[in-house]
């Protein structure tokens, strides 16, 4: 799950739900409507907002909010190559902040004459500059399929996650990564992964990864780039609700995740020149709860790295929206249905959270949805983990605010609380911008604990 503002869009929330459930019948009008900014509620967030417009990550580059923090992810790929400061920045002054057709077309654009580029260089057998290209423009395609999930019967969903993929995997062969597209047995199907082997020599340590709501394993590229010159071997994969097993085969997301990392570390285990006795497992955004779970009834894993740790994905999302809106999902789901999708057509981002987090989940309305959360709850389960276990948390957190203080207080195995700040100028959700300073920390700390 990429960086948002979680007080930008509780405050949107806020706005819109008051007027919806204040309006009576017949009030409804056509017109977008004006909230009342002397609602107390207002005032409240207003007063604990912890987010300031002098911060670096407030910056405004296309002018809509939910645009501008999905820039700011593409933007942090730079630090690997995943992008370049000209082409992301050409792209957003392209980009008309009202509309997310524009955006999906814009970064199309640009991935397409970047792969272009690509391709020509490649005629040339000019291989660096090739797969350069070809990297970049996998993280564009990425960038545009993004925001096609309004409407997740749109085929170019596919299309484009998989011409993403095929450029990320021409990139790095070109490049000389020693990368395999693996398939992971997983009940009577296969999970997609990348396999990346280290240079150095002997039996070396693994780390496993997944990603949590939305982001792409394209995109953590960093992550193993960051592990193979460390000499770390590095698997990243697609669990259900991800990538291609939810493009391609539907499967949505499980609260049992121990059940989709298990194939992954007896894949991992069978693989030679892996250290059976050193294989750790990072889940990223909204993975750091499932890895909390996965690590709680999986034991073979020598270390888990919680980024976040979540200890109830049902909070991190119900945190969001004001309590008067959630007890109407309780008390009349039909009511809410309706109060949720006349909200979404408001705000662009409320949208693409609602009709994505209904394809991930299998939820075929808004409150079937929130019903489906409850059962990612993982206090029970924490204290089982017996790994070494980092749980990252961040000064600006958007999502789940104060849940991995939660969560190392829970886990009984040996534990460290890593915050990041804004003085390591890496304090959003997942480091977002800060790669450099997040490789670092985090790898340094599975250096120590795990070998």
């Amino acid at each position: 799950m990429k960086q948002l503002s979680y007080n930008t869009l509780r405050i949107c929330m806020i706005m819109f739900a008051v007027l919806l459930i204040s309006c009576g019948p017949g009030q409804h009008a056509g017109a977008v409507p004006q909230a009342n900014m002397s609602d107390p509620r207002y005032q409240a967030l207003g007063k604990s907002s912890n987010l300031s417009s002098s911060k670096w990550f407030s910056m405004r580059f296309i002018g809509n909010w939910f645009m501008d923090t999905h820039f700011l992810y593409t933007l942090g790929g730079v630090y690997n190559g995943l992008g370049d400061i000209s082409e992301i920045m050409d792209t957003a002054t392209r980009i008309r902040h009202t509309s997310e057709i524009s955006w999906c077309d814009e970064w199309f654009k640009t991935a397409t004459r970047v792969e272009k580029l690509a391709d020509d260089a490649l005629a040339m057998d000019h291989k660096i500059s090739a797969g350069e290209a070809y990297l970049r423009s996998a993280h564009y395609f990425l960038s545009a399929e993004i925001f096609l999930h309004t409407n997740v019967d749109d085929p170019r969903i596919l299309t484009t996650y998989r011409r993403a993929g095929n450029n990320f995997v021409k990139a790095l062969r070109l490049l000389g990564v020693n990368v395999s597209v693996v398939q992971i047995p997983y009940e009577g199907m296969t999970l997609r992964g990348y396999f990346f082997r280290t240079a150095q020599s002997g039996a070396r340590p693994i780390l496993i990864s997944h990603q949590g709501f939305d982001a792409a394993i394209e995109s953590t590229w960093g992550l193993a780039e960051a592990a193979i010159k460390r000499g770390w071997h590095c698997l990243l994969f697609e669990g259900p609700g991800q990538g291609l097993t939810i493009r391609e085969h539907g499967l949505v997301f499980r609260p049992d995740w121990e059940n989709v990392v298990a194939p992954a570390v007896d894949f991992v285990l069978r693989q030679p020149g892996v250290d059976p006795d050193n294989i750790a497992l990072m889940g990223i955004s909204m993975g750091g709860g499932f890895a909390a779970r996965a690590a709680s009834y999986e034991h073979r894993l020598s270390a888990v790295v919680l980024d976040p740790g979540y200890v109830s994905i049902s909070d991190m999302f119900t945190d969001m929206f004001p309590d008067k809106l959630l007890v109407m999902q309780e008390d009349d789901p039909a009511d809410f249905d309706k109060k949720i999708l006349e909200l979404a057509k408001y705000d662009f981002g409320i949208r693409w959270g609602i009709h994505h987090g209904m394809w991930v989940f299998g939820a075929k309305t808004p409150s079937q949805l929130f019903s489906i959360l409850t059962r990612y709850e993982y206090e029970a389960d924490l204290p089982r983990i017996t790994s070494r276990t980092l749980v990252v948390d961040a000064e600006d957190e958007e999502f789940g605010r104060g849940q991995p203080r939660r969560v190392f207080d829970l886990v009984q195995a040996p534990k460290e609380y890593m915050l990041f700040t804004r003085a390591d100028a890496a304090s959003l959700h997942c480091q977002t911008g800060s790669p450099a300073v997040g490789y670092a920390k985090i790898f340094d700390w599975l250096d120590e604990n795990v070998r």
